[in-house]
């Protein structure tokens, strides 16, 4: 699953969840080569809607504020409204060390 969120607090090892977390949605990743893994999701909101989103992350639970989180990511802030989408890409690669 994929989340989104609103707090821009930069990113800690110890890092459980987002700081500020507005939606999360199933996402499937698509297998781009040998250990390497893509998670796509545009996230929409509808009429009257409006955040400024400033981190997503990936979790293994469906439920906001729930689950073993994976990563977590901080960026500028992105306007969310009914006229702007967020399309997140998070790309996983996992190799032998």
């Amino acid at each position: 699953y994929m989340a989104m969120g609103n707090n821009n607090s930069g990113v800690v090892a110890g890092d459980t969840d987002l700081n500020g977390e507005i939606d999360r949605a199933n996402v499937t990743p698509t297998d781009e080569g040998t250990g390497i893994l893509e998670y796509d999701h545009t996230f929409t909101v509808g009429n009257g809607e409006s955040y400024s989103i400033t981190e997503a992350g990936l979790f293994d639970n469906a439920t906001i504020s729930a689950g073993t989180m994976l990563n977590r990511l901080v960026f500028a802030s992105h306007t969310l409204d009914v006229d702007n989408g967020l399309r997140v890409i998070i790309t996983i690669t996992v190799a032998n060390s």
